[in-house]
């Protein structure tokens, strides 16, 4: 069967010397011109055989193409046209040859072009046997039929946080939570009435931590999804923008799907446990456990459980710490559990809560607070003996310690009631079985008149 340059591309042989086969985004040439020599470099050169109309696809736009490829003696090796089967790619992903990226990118909705690439664009001094030659430039008869650089971004893949590429981003990273990002945006309703903008007269773009809780989820979720130097537009529905409630002061109404502009100018992220060393480890998870008790205070659990799982990432990390840092980390991986079971705790989360002390008591396995925050985890979740057991142990190892007392007696109250309304059941269902036990009267046959 016949191949497609997609399967060309895919299969191709990179040599050492040359930069033949599929392109990385890095590696995209700039093109100086729309027609001839399209890079300045004789790499290129296009004929345009029907003029399109309209703009041109930017790099990681999904286009859709009819093409015709052969040798430069005129032997067909691939066509799509032949087999009636239009082919998609993403321009500029590397997923095809460098002049298929370079070339494409020149064209408009319409478009019919002729390109013929040098080797060093296409499959190089490998060929790809057994139907190109090594070395060998080719002629490719490309058509634009369409693009698209709408994007579907949403978890389920269901259309419901739509991007649309104004501009293409540089590299690969994208912000994370906890990135600081400077960014401007336009907030706005499908009317166009706008809800909410960073721009304007001499406006400066705005700084904007993630998951600081200063600043519109909306605007944090859709900049994940973007590249440094990016301009985007997404379309959002309700659920992932301001529900069924919307907001008042913004003046969304309930269930609207809203339209986010933004431009990315720059961010920075936080180093990963991997990318540090020793002491700076170290200070980092004291770093996010702090952090994580600023938001534990104000009641932001959420953001307090993000924080201390982020700290916890750290001191695990225990790849290229001394004997004493080692120490050190499991300390504070020991904090770093105790906090999270604590916040679980707050959350009503009583099964994660009853995980994370579990994890700090393999750690330390008489530490009081691990104790009393697995024994209240397990009387939440009805196993008295085992917290039982946990809360009088930890009033053995800190008799001073209260809250362990306290939930002690209302875990005695929880089991004397129980026993009481037990007592109870048991005592009526007993008095029923005496009851349906019990003699029974024979009945007296109703007196009838006799009539004699």
């Amino acid at each position: 069967s016949t191949q497609s340059t997609w399967e060309f591309s895919e299969h191709s042989i990179m040599s050492d010397d040359e930069s033949s086969g599929p392109a990385s985004p890095a590696a995209f040439a700039p093109v100086l011109q729309e027609e001839g020599d399209i890079c300045g470099d004789g790499t290129i050169t296009k004929e345009i055989l029907t003029t399109g109309s309209g703009t041109k696809p930017p790099t990681g736009a999904e286009v859709e193409v009819h093409y015709t490829g052969t040798l430069l003696d005129g032997t067909k090796f691939d066509s799509s046209v032949d087999r009636g089967d239009k082919f998609k790619f993403k321009l500029g992903r590397g997923n095809v040859i460098k002049g298929w990226d370079e070339g494409v990118s020149t064209m408009k909705k319409g478009e019919k072009a002729k390109f013929t690439i040098v080797a060093s664009k296409a499959y190089g001094s490998q060929g790809s046997p057994p139907k190109i030659p090594p070395n060998s430039t080719l002629v490719f008869e490309i058509e634009l039929f369409d693009w698209s650089n709408t994007e579907d971004v949403s978890e389920k893949r269901d259309k419901s946080f739509l991007k649309e590429i104004l501009k293409a981003g540089a590299g690969y990273q994208t912000p994370k939570d906890f990135s600081t990002v400077k960014a401007h945006y336009t907030l706005s309703l499908l009317d166009g009435t706008v809800v909410a903008t960073t721009r304007g007269d001499n406006a400066e773009a705005r700084i904007i931590s993630i998951d600081d809780g200063e600043n519109l989820p909306v605007v944090e979720a859709a900049v994940k999804h973007m590249k440094r130097g990016e301009h985007a537009k997404f379309t959002i529905q309700p659920q992932h923008a301001f529900g069924t409630a919307g907001d008042a002061a913004l003046g969304v109404p309930a269930n609207a799907t809203v339209l986010l502009d933004i431009e990315l100018f720059d961010f920075t992220s936080e180093k990963e446990a991997y990318d540090l060393e020793g002491d700076d480890k170290l200070q980092a998870a004291d770093r996010w456990r702090e952090a994580g008790n600023d938001y534990f205070k104000k009641s932001d659990i959420p953001r307090a459980l993000r924080r201390y799982q982020k700290s916890l990432t750290y001191a695990e990390s225990e790849f290229g710490l001394n004997d004493e840092q080692k120490k050190s980390a499991s300390a504070k991986k020991l904090l770093a559990h105790l906090n999270i079971a604590a916040a679980h705790l707050k959350a009503l989360h009583y099964k994660e809560a009853r995980e994370s002390s579990t994890k700090a008591l393999e750690i330390d396995g008489a530490n009081p607070k691990g104790l009393f925050r697995r024994g209240t985890a397990l009387m939440e979740l009805g196993e008295w003996d085992d917290a039982r057991r946990d809360l009088q142990r930890a009033i053995e190892v800190e008799p001073n310690n209260d809250a362990a007392v306290k939930a002690l007696a209302t875990l005695k109250h929880r089991i004397a009631k129980q026993a009481e309304s037990d007592r109870k059941r048991y005592r009526g269902m007993f008095d029923r079985l005496s009851k349906s036990d019990g003699p029974k009267d024979t009945p007296v046959p109703a007196e009838t008149d006799k009539k004699g």
